[in-house]
């Protein structure tokens, strides 16, 4: 059994948060970035033609969505209106 979004939503997986700076200096968790870089997985009918694309990176709101866990991953079901960007598909790398 897969997970799928429906209506307004969008399922996303979101990449690993370093706790830590370049330097190797510990980051606390309120210092941390307010924004995520995210995976999209499945998106919902609704969702606006164009958005997003299965298996693009996007840029959300930190702590916006509904989180689910399946098989040992954690993805998180956001609107649509939490997107604040995408990564241009010329620059398609996980970002740091």
């Amino acid at each position: 059994m897969s997970l799928k979004a429906v209506g307004n939503k969008i399922l996303v997986e979101q990449y690993p948060v370093d706790d830590t700076s370049r330097g190797g200096v510990f980051i606390p968790e309120q210092f941390r970035p307010e924004t995520w870089w995210c995976k999209v997985i499945s998106i919902g009918g609704k969702v606006k033609p164009g958005l997003v694309a299965v298996g693009e990176t996007i840029y959300i709101k930190a702590h916006h969505g509904m989180i689910l866990e399946r098989d040992g991953r954690t993805f998180r079901l956001v609107e649509e209106a939490d997107v604040i960007g995408t990564l241009a598909p010329s620059a398609e790398t996980q970002p740091r």
